[in-house]
């Protein structure tokens, strides 16, 4: 009888034992998988760290990450009890050192290995890459300190009020990016004095808040396309004067009667092509355009509404539509070395007297629209000009007497005279009337001086104009 107490005992006190063994035994720490040692991630935006657990009684066992850039890593970054972990809590060019606790359900805690990894010098983020709202982003500017964006911003009250955001106060260590637009209700743009370089265009539209572009006192660089477009408060472009790059459209709407800068930047001197240019200053607030003295080609359209064109010496190819108004100057001598357009071409409004200095203009690829020119006399100018792809339109010209410069026309889609009260000279028009590329029901002419001559415009500059 003792003995089997005896027994019992025995195997009670050994099952103790074994379940006290079992529980206080420490927790398995997973294995590391990635990084490996000494190892420099390429992305800090989503770095990640990752491991794996490998043995089935890590069960009810918590991880816990734990990375600094001292020895040994002391900073807890996340707990999990997953296989995997990702995170993107780190800086930018900096050396971490970094491991794993595991801690067991009754509290006993063994540690990994401890490994290194560094972080790339480069603090570049790419914008248009994640799907993410302007407060995460502000998270991950404020918290990495990126310097470069690549991607475009977009910097106005409606994406501040959008993303129910205060400031881009975040972006204050930015020094370069790939495409700014600065919009309407941004006051405080002084998180941009520290950007350097702007890699594919700049554009302002819309800012009525601002008066000058003193904030981007540190850029020394703009590249692509720069738009200043309908900004009622800037009044000065100074600033740019300092800034050098390779420009490839620009666009400048001039909207404030006070204005200080009465040039256009000086970094569009070095600009031989260009992809577009649109320049409207109905204020003549421009004096000239000879920052584009070195202006060869404009591959896509033109359109220049300025006190005069002058300045445009080099010019010699349009590839898509232009329109030139000069406001004030009554000649466009500048222009004398153009001599193809691929697209339109339109002087609507102008105060020119005649069309001298495009003397070396041989086609017009699309229409010809010469309209509502208050001063404009004949066509001399256009003497070279021999086809027009489209209409030649003619209308609402109230000084013009004569169409001499057209001598040399053989060829357009449709000819519309109308509404020029003192012209009575259509001589000009006869190497197109005996082209045999106009035909006859697509000639209009009406409401001239004489209105008899009018109708039989075609036979009279056939009898009486072969000289």
């Amino acid at each position: 009888m003792r003995l089997n107490k005896l027994l019992v005992i025995l195997a009670m006190a050994l099952a103790v034992f074994t379940a006290c063994e079992k529980e206080d035994k420490p927790p398995v720490v997973p294995s590391l998988l990635a990084p490996e040692n000494n190892a420099e991630i390429e992305d800090i935006m989503f770095g990640d760290i990752c491991f794996d657990i490998s043995d089935e009684s890590s069960a009810g066992v918590t991880y816990t990450l734990h990375a600094d850039t001292i020895y040994p890593p002391q900073k807890r970054i996340r707990e999990f009890r997953e296989s995997e972990i990702y995170t993107n809590d780190f800086k930018a060019g900096k050396k971490y050192y970094w491991r794993i606790l595991a801690t067991s359900s009754s509290g006993l805690v063994d540690s990994s290995e401890i490994r290194t990894f560094t972080t790339p010098k480069s603090t570049s983020a790419s914008w248009d890459s994640y799907n993410m709202s302007l407060r995460t982003w502000a998270h991950y500017f404020e918290q990495k300190g990126f310097t470069k964006i690549n991607g475009d911003i977009e910097v106005s009250k409606e994406e501040l009020d959008k993303n129910n955001y205060k400031d881009y106060s975040f972006l204050s260590n930015l020094e370069e990016i790939d495409f700014l637009i600065i919009e309407n209700g941004v006051e405080d743009l002084s998180f941009l004095k520290k950007l350097q370089k702007i890699n594919t265009g700049l554009y302002i539209k819309g800012a009525d808040e601002i008066e000058n572009l003193d904030f981007f006192e540190s850029l020394e660089e703009v590249n692509g396309n720069l738009s200043i477009i309908n900004n009622r408060k800037l009044s000065d472009l100074t600033i740019l004067d300092k800034v050098e790059g390779d420009i490839s459209g620009f666009e400048y709407w001039v909207d404030s009667e006070q204005f200080v800068s009465t040039n256009l930047p000086k970094i569009l001197q070095s600009c031989t092509e260009l992809n577009n240019l649109w320049i409207s200053d109905f204020n003549g607030v421009i004096n000239d355009l000879n920052m584009l003295s070195n202006l060869e080609v404009v591959h896509g359209d033109v359109e220049i509404d300025a006190n005069n064109i002058d300045g445009l010496k080099k010019l010699n190819k349009i590839g898509g539509n232009a329109s030139f108004r000069p406001l004030k100057s009554t000649t466009i001598s500048d222009l004398n070395n153009l001599t193809t357009i691929g697209g339109d071409l339109d002087f609507l409004y102008s105060s020119l007297v005649s069309l001298d200095g495009l003397n070396n203009l041989k086609s017009v690829g699309g229409f010809l629209w010469i309209k509502e020119n208050k001063a404009l006399r004949t066509l001399d100018g256009l003497n070279n000009l021999e086809t027009i792809g489209g209409e030649l339109s003619i209308v609402n010209n109230n000084t013009l007497m004569s169409l001499a410069g057209l001598e040399n026309l053989t060829e357009c889609t449709y000819l519309a005279i109308w509404s020029n009260d003192f012209l009575d000279d259509y001589c000009p028009l006869y190497k197109l009337f005996t082209s045999g590329k106009l035909i006859y029901n697509n000639i209009s002419v009406r409401n001239n001086k004489d209105s008899e001559a009018d109708e039989r415009i075609l036979d009279n500059v056939i009898n009486n104009c072969n000289n």
